[in-house]
């Protein structure tokens, strides 16, 4: 560290002590090892004059497991696809499909140890270039003396645990720094009570283990050991749709996809905010019982898995960020599908594949990984699927390319 106030205690003066070179052009000790971070912290704003109560009146404020049944979607038969299509949504253990693409974790416990675990990834990654299984890190903003009740360590653990035990993870690292309120211990002990023994993982502690470079070296040594192997459960493709906006054309485009999905045994989760859900012309094309958006409540609590498959609506704060989104939608899925609107290229996740699809001939065509055509659906439907099904073999998105991820 720059200043270690530990000194202090030794007699050393505070002036000595403080006598650093930064304001002068010298580089920091986290500037000297690549570690640096800001954090910006937003108030969560309520529209009109809301109160407390009004809030917890209308919102899942102790968050809470919800357990509402999957939405029923129509029958009616969706466009003939191909049999391998349709083999792929009902098993991703199928033969034709192979395993979901592999990552080694390094999760870190809070904010502090967010950029420590982010520099391990990057220097294992340049070290094994390995193109089967990629290192990942989730640097974020929690933890560090977080407080607010109960609900928010329930959104926390929901989100990290929901990372941590993602199929597509290999081997999961757990990273604290050693002060902050949900330490290794803390996860430990919420891994215990979801009866997932704490050997599955490796720990270590930026203070109680000495040091950076001394948990760097802790970690490249646990991953140095294969993991026991493990065969994936059969399992459904489990994905999500995210849409910022949803002309007619497109949200019946989605509807189909939505619905081929579903039909097949697949689970398909949308955001509460989403605008499909406000779109009367997606609700009468996709639902078996015609309601009005404003009708529908949400089936899984924000970062919830879900415990049956289907259409299922994800709660999620009117003020979070696509972003917040996206992290609480991605324990439960396997894959996005985002439809790129006039922003252009959203963020994806750092390590559950996102396909960006738009029209053929729409302004950011060049941005997405499928263009269609709105007139020819069942191609269309063919298409997105393919491309789904080529990401979970470990090809690359756009957004994978280009570094366009981020996780909150």
């Amino acid at each position: 560290m720059d200043i270690n106030a530990g000194s202090l205690t030794d007699g050393v003066e505070l002036a000595e002590l403080a006598r650093i070179d930064v304001a002068a052009g010298g580089k920091s000790r986290g500037e000297m090892t690549g570690i640096s971070q800001v954090s910006i912290w937003r108030n969560w704003f309520l529209d009109g004059a809301q109160t407390l109560s009004d809030l917890k009146a209308t919102f899942n404020f102790e968050q809470q497991d919800l357990h509402g049944a999957a939405l029923k979607v129509k029958q009616e038969a969706v466009p003939s696809l191909p049999e391998d299509l349709g083999a792929f949504v009902s098993d991703l253990g199928h033969e034709s499909t192979g395993s979901l693409p592999a990552v080694n974790l390094i999760l870190p416990t809070s904010l502090c140890s967010s950029e420590v675990a982010r520099a391990a990834a990057t220097r294992l990654a340049q070290q094994e270039a390995n193109e089967e299984v990629r290192f990942v890190a989730l640097p974020h903003t929690e933890g560090c003396g977080g407080a607010g009740g109960a609900q928010c360590e329930t959104i926390f653990q929901r989100v990290m645990l929901g990372h941590l035990l993602h199929p597509q993870v290999r081997q999961g690292f757990l990273l604290e720094h050693g002060c902050e309120k949900t330490h290794n211990d803390w996860f430990a002990a919420r891994l215990a009570a979801r009866e997932v023994p704490r050997e599955r993982f490796g720990w270590a502690s930026v203070q109680m283990d000495g040091g950076v470079e001394a948990v760097y070296a802790r970690i490249s040594e646990f991953f140095k050991e294969p993991p026991s192997p493990s065969l994936l459960p059969a399992s459904a493709l489990s994905m999500a749709v995210i849409a910022a906006a949803t002309p007619r054309a497109e949200a019946l485009l989605l509807s189909e996809l939505i619905r081929f999905v579903v039909l097949r045994g697949g689970t398909v989760l949308l955001p509460s905010t989403s605008p499909l859900l406000s779109s009367d012309a997606f609700l009468a094309a996709t639902l078996f019982e015609e309601l009005p958006g404003k009708l529908l409540s949400p089936t899984l609590a924000y970062a919830q898995l879900p415990s049956s498959p289907g259409l299922h609506v994800m709660e999620v704060p009117s003020t979070a960020s696509s972003v917040e989104i996206v992290a609480g939608l991605a324990p439960a899925v396997h894959c996005f599908v985002t439809w790129l609107d006039d922003c252009g290229l959203q963020p994806a996740h750092p390590f559950v594949p996102t396909v960006h699809v738009t029209e053929e001939d729409g302004s950011h065509a060049t941005e997405a990984d499928v263009g269609v055509d709105l007139v020819d659906t069942k191609r269309a439907l063919a298409t997105i699927l393919i491309t789904l099904r080529e990401a979970l073999r470990g090809a690359k998105t756009k957004a994978g390319v280009t570094g366009a991820v981020d996780f909150s």
